[in-house]
């Protein structure tokens, strides 16, 4: 249970790298620090860190029920799901504050982004198209994960998944041997 939290926990931070700095690489210069804080602060707003802090809390309470239903012995709640889901909101958000993310992130761009990129970059979130991409991000992240989750349930669909079995049986049928009346 232990471990299944600290990646749940570990994931958050990883994602939160990936998402907002995965920009291409470039070597760190003088100067680039200001620029690269500048940056975070315009992409990382609140409403974004809310995004992930409850994708991290929703995650960590998923991946906490699973671990202790066997010792409960009974479905849990609605109430006892919300409840958990803030206990987990609470405990993400305390363990990376957003005053921390600038620090944070802040070396993370600046190890890969040049500064021409970084003024570059700074430009755009000034320009008018910039600032409303930054005022729409968390939306875009929020119904991207959204759209990544129905597709999840669609593969997990038992039915997709026997016909997938039946398709991939008749386009590789050297990987099936025939089968035997005794098996």
């Amino acid at each position: 249970m232990k471990a299944r939290f600290v990646h749940a926990v570990g994931g958050v931070a990883v994602f939160a790298l990936t998402v907002i700095c995965g920009w291409r690489a470039a070597a760190a210069e003088p100067g680039a620090d200001e620029l690269a804080r500048e940056i975070v602060r315009n992409q990382v707003s609140p409403a974004t860190m809310d995004d992930v802090y409850l994708q991290a809390a929703q995650q960590a309470s998923n991946n906490f029920q699973l671990a202790i239903q066997p010792a409960i012995k009974r479905a849990v709640t609605e109430d006892e799901k919300q409840r958990l889901l803030l206990f987990w909101h609470t405990r993400i958000k305390d363990l990376l504050p957003y005053s921390a993310i600038e620090d944070l992130i802040a070396p993370v761009v600046t190890k890969n982004l040049s500064l021409e990129d970084l003024q570059e970059i700074s430009r755009f979130t000034q320009s008018p198209t910039g600032r409303r991409y930054t005022e729409v991000q968390a939306v875009i992240m929020r119904e991207s994960r959204a759209a990544g989750e129905q597709l999840g349930k669609k593969l997990a669909d038992k039915e997709w998944q026997a016909k997938v079995v039946e398709d991939v049986k008749r386009e590789f049928p050297q990987w099936f041997p025939a089968s035997t009346p005794d098996e």
